[in-house]
């Protein structure tokens, strides 16, 4: 997808990578979400755990 075709899209907004890995997995993230609750939940943890610790959100990037 060129930057012009990601322009106001989802991705783009939500897409703050540091890595090409990472923006890839992201963008098949958005285009196919997974329906098992078990591995939704196991995201879910994650996100959270870099949401409520800041300083280690800083330390990761």
């Amino acid at each position: 997808m060129s930057s012009k075709e990601r322009t106001g899209s989802l991705l783009a907004v939500l897409d703050k990578c540091s890595t090409g890995a990472g923006r890839r997995l992201l963008r098949q993230r958005i285009l196919a979400p997974s329906r098992c609750v078990d591995t939704i939940n196991e995201r879910l943890a994650a996100v959270s755990i870099f949401f409520y610790d800041q300083a280690l959100t800083t330390h990761v990037r």
